[in-house]
């Protein structure tokens, strides 16, 4: 009897289990109830074992490059200190937080000094030792350098050669198509100075050209009349006996005035101003006329015999000539 009852007993516990494990399962979420649990195990790195006796507490070092004329050396700071600086001090340009894991490149950027230049208070003036030149409607400098070849083109023909005379300096210039002077001739202007009316005996001013040439081939000192050659030739004796005669001698080149209402036709007064009707020349003249010196004409341009011949050969008719008080 006691056997059959411990068979029974131990059935009834084996059914207690079975019913309690039934319970467990049950209660597990339906969505991981299948679902294998998977334990991956990590291997756990061999650390070596260093000697630290004799070595540097760690440290990051930091080399800054080199920018305009300064030179940042290398900055030794602690592996895990931040260095905290105030931005707005002049120092937060060149230094920055500095980590273990990435270093920090600082450029510092120079001041740029800018210099204001004012404008000049007082228009241009020419040095010392320079000379103006006028010729209408034109103003040269003429610079006193030696090294430099000044050009003074014709003002009213390109690339022409023509003359200046000066009633100034008592000079006439002869300058070729480049405006380079070839030669200076002295001569001697009305001794009244210079204007344009008709019967005053002046000089005129301005424009003019070469229309008409008178005595080719003729002599030195050949008295010339009423524009024809003479078989008379002057002398120191002559001109004592008539020291009051305007000698036209050797050659004549008749002027013609280019400019309407100033040394041609007619003014605004109506009064005659043309040069061509007013006989003015560039004409030989005696030894007795201050060439170069003095005015002394009657409004011609004398000139002496050995000049005026080699003007003549190299003036053909319609050269320019200009005629300036100023010079």
């Amino acid at each position: 009897m006691k056997k059959y009852l411990f068979y029974i007993t131990t059935l009834f516990y084996v059914l207690l289990s079975e019913v309690a494990l039934a319970e467990t399962e049950t209660s597990v979420h339906p969505v991981i109830q299948d679902e294998p649990v998977q334990i991956q195990t990590v291997a756990q790195p061999v650390v070596p074992s260093i000697d630290t006796s004799n070595e540097v507490p760690n440290t990051t070092e930091v080399t800054l490059p080199a920018t305009g004329s300064d030179t940042l050396q290398s900055n030794t700071l602690p592996a895990e200190e931040a260095i905290v600086i105030d931005e707005s001090t002049p120092d937060a340009l060149s230094t920055k937080q500095y980590t273990d894991s990435e270093p920090t490149i600082v450029e510092t950027v120079e001041a740029i000094a800018i210099e204001v230049i004012p404008e000049p208070v007082k228009p241009f003036q020419p040095s010392t030792g320079n000379q103006k030149i006028l010729i209408p409607e034109y103003i040269i400098y003429e610079a006193a350098r030696p090294d430099l070849t000044i050009t003074y083109p014709n003002p009213h023909t390109e690339q022409s050669p023509w003359f200046l005379v000066g009633a100034r300096t008592q000079s006439m210039k002869h300058f070729d198509a480049w405006g380079r002077l070839i030669k200076e001739y002295p001569v001697s202007t009305a001794k009244k100075g210079v204007g344009e009316i008709e019967h005053s005996y002046q000089t005129p001013r301005g424009h003019h050209k070469i229309c008409e040439k008178i005595g080719d081939g003729l002599a030195p000192r050949t008295i010339i009349s009423r524009r024809q050659p003479t078989e008379w030739f002057y002398t120191e004796e002559l001109h004592k006996e008539y020291p009051k005669k305007d000698w036209i001698l050797t050659r004549i080149l008749w002027l013609c005035g280019q400019e309407e209402g100033k040394n041609k036709g007619y003014n605004a007064q109506g009064k005659v101003v043309d040069s061509y009707r007013r006989y003015i020349y560039i004409h030989g003249a005696g030894d007795h006329a201050p060439f170069g010196v003095a005015p002394s004409s009657l409004g011609c341009v004398r000139m002496n015999s050995e000049d005026v011949i080699d003007v003549f050969s190299k003036a053909p008719i319609g050269t320019d000539v200009v005629i300036d008080e100023t010079r």
